[in-house]
């Protein structure tokens, strides 16, 4: 990066000096090519440069003697225009027989939705792992750069959404870092697997699959990931409180998928019961509503007005939802619930 600077620098000396000796419209002319041209390359790979995305979603490949292994790590644009320039910095590490290459880095031109292989030379057979380090795409100039962020959950929501886009895909499945080898330094020092984002990207994965919810809704890009102390539902309905309250005797099947509380069997019911009587707060919980989450974003006939996500604002919801409670004592801390 230093090199590129130091050598525009010395490119604008030269032409500083051409048209001091020189006075006349070429070196005018050179002069001016000299000084717009980062600002006109800046421009053109603006689009592309912000619109580049990082995908990782093989991690690990086997090395045989002889053979390069090439693990695919995805560099998308949603940018009509190619990528001028990436550079990857990697470290391919043996996780069978110990050891790590030394530090690569992978420079590819022109690419826009195409898989960037990276060698590792290795003697011997193994299970290598791919420990990447600066993430960096430039502009046509070389001059400026902007470093490519690691996939957020809301790129993996986006991924599996494109996934079960295709007609043999039926499941998606997520799973968190475990630490096997507590003995290997290299790996992360961690004391459990991080189950409350796991659990997250399952109740997501979840709603899309039943609850009509688009990727794009449930992780926007004000929020690309998500919140670990409330279900991603009831976070939308936070960010969301126009939509609500929700008449609970009259709106359609999809609004009511979309209220906190109320889960695919408990909108049939409702949907199916309100023909014949109407619907009170009692007859909610019978039919398996949490009320609970469910009192702030609905209207029934025997809720007050003034007590909705509107009246209360959002923030206050939220502080009502996540207050600490009492919890009975017990040693199971295992795995967590969907819902």
């Amino acid at each position: 990066m230093i090199k590129r600077w130091l050598t525009y620098g010395i490119t604008l000396l030269l032409a500083f000096v051409f048209y001091g000796v020189y006075t006349g419209y070429l070196s005018l002319f050179t002069l001016a090519v000299v000084l717009l041209f980062p600002l006109f390359s800046l421009l053109v790979s603006l689009w592309p440069m912000h619109a580049a995305r990082v995908f990782e979603p093989v991690l690990k490949s086997r090395c045989v003697a002889g053979n390069r292994p090439a693990p695919l790590l995805h560099i998308r644009s949603a940018a009509p225009f190619p990528l001028p320039r990436v550079e990857v910095e990697y470290t391919a590490v043996n996780t069978t027989f110990g050891g790590s290459a030394p530090e690569r880095k992978l420079t590819v031109y022109g690419r826009m939705e195409a898989p960037l292989p990276l060698e590792a030379d290795f003697a011997h057979m193994g299970i290598l792992r791919y420990r990447y380090g600066r993430m960096r795409v430039y502009d046509l100039s070389g001059l400026f750069f902007r470093s490519l962020p690691r996939p957020s959950d809301r790129d993996i929501l986006l991924l599996s959404s494109a996934l079960y886009g295709r007609p043999t895909m039926k499941r998606v499945y997520y799973s968190g870092f475990i630490p096997v080898n507590p003995y290997d330094k290299r790996l992360p020092a961690l004391d459990k697997a991080p189950l409350v984002r796991e659990n997250r990207l399952y109740q997501a994965d979840w709603l899309m699959r039943f609850y009509g919810f688009r990727a794009e809704e449930i992780a926007d890009e004000q929020t690309p990931r998500l919140d670990l102390d409330i279900d991603p539902k009831l976070a939308w309905a936070l960010r969301n409180p126009a939509f609500f309250p929700v008449d609970v005797n009259r709106a359609d099947y999809e609004a009511l998928l979309r209220v906190p509380g109320i889960g695919v069997k408990s909108a049939r019911l409702i949907v199916s019961s309100r023909r014949y009587r109407t619907l009170t707060q009692q007859s909610l919980r019978q039919i398996g509503v949490v009320m609970k989450k469910a009192q702030y974003f609905i209207s029934c006939r025997e809720l007050t007005a003034g007590q909705g996500v509107n009246e209360l604002r959002p923030e206050q919801v939220r502080r009502l939802l996540t207050a600490p409670q009492r919890r009975k004592t017990g040693n199971n801390e295992g795995q967590l619930t969907l819902f």
